[in-house]
């Protein structure tokens, strides 16, 4: 496959930024280290969602046009229809997999923590300010009314390391971020096996003798996304078991609160944990 499609292709992304005093004392070289961190890992989910997204678009305008034109043109695999369908279920279990780790990292990771930070720091100000009338001092506004730097810093410390810990970017979820990384590569082999398809399954021929010739690459494009599906059937299922266990063992009620988190927004209707699921999935190919 293209080099360009895996995850990694982005490992390398880095963003610089030179904040002035006393900003630089809350975002220091750790703290930039760690942004650059978060976004490299929300990015490459972006860009596998952005990619199922737009294949998943491309491929609704061909399934249109296809059923339109069956009867006036002969295509070059003559179960065009129903390998298009197949493409379609298949795509759209990617897709509802990697939206809703993209939900969950993005509104529960992201949003709710840096909300939660910013109304802490405003409720850190109301009470310094109150604290500040009742002595009779009057520097509303003054570097007095809010929270010290170093306090600052503490806390938006932590704010960084609970969203790497939601994003499972801490070494000790490495196993499941692992998992994860290897979908989003399944992701992208998938969309290339699914373009190689409708590439050259819509060639035009001009008589049914063309579709009953053998094509190779229409043949290895659909046994490819065939096996990329397998692949991420059972990378899922272990996730999940994994995500299980690590709530079960967790001494830590925070951490098994994230990862219970995860594991309800990517398996809210246990529709991955039913133990029927592989063969439920493969009787319909």
């Amino acid at each position: 496959m293209d080099d360009s499609a895996a995850v990694n292709v982005l490992n390398e992304l880095t963003v610089n930024y030179s904040a002035p005093w006393p900003i630089n004392i809350v975002i220091d070289h750790d703290a930039l280290e760690k942004y650059n961190i978060i976004l490299r890992w929300l990015l490459q989910v972006k860009r596998c969602k952005s990619q199922l997204d737009q294949l998943h678009t491309k491929l609704r305008r061909i399934v249109r046009s296809v059923r339109k034109q069956t009867k006036k043109i002969l295509y070059k695999d003559r179960d065009i229809e129903a390998k298009l369908h197949k493409c379609s279920l298949i795509l759209m279990e990617f897709l509802h997999f990697i939206n809703n780790v993209h939900s969950y990292m993005m509104d529960c990771a992201v949003r709710s923590e840096w909300d939660q930070f910013q109304e802490e720091l405003k409720e850190q100000e109301n009470k310094n300010i109150e604290k500040n009338e009742k002595n009779g001092e009057k520097n509303h506004g003054s570097f007095s009314s809010f929270m010290s730097i170093d306090d600052v810093r503490h806390r938006h410390t932590i704010l960084l390391n609970s969203i790497m810990e939601q994003c499972l970017l801490n070494d000790r979820n490495h196993v499941a971020r692992s998992q994860v990384v290897k979908i989003l590569n399944f992701s992208h082999r998938a969309s290339q096996s699914i373009h190689e398809y409708i590439r050259f399954a819509t060639e035009k021929v001009q008589f049914t003798t063309e579709q009953d010739q053998p094509n190779r690459q229409i043949h290895y494009s659909m046994e490819s996304l065939i096996n990329v599906h397998r692949n991420f059937q059972r990378t899922v299922r272990f996730l999940i078991v994994l995500m299980k266990s690590h709530i079960r063992n967790s001494h830590n009620s925070t951490s098994a609160s994230f990862a219970s988190s995860i594991l309800t927004t990517i398996d809210f209707s246990n529709y991955y944990g039913q133990k029927n699921y592989n063969d439920s999935r493969n009787s319909r190919k």
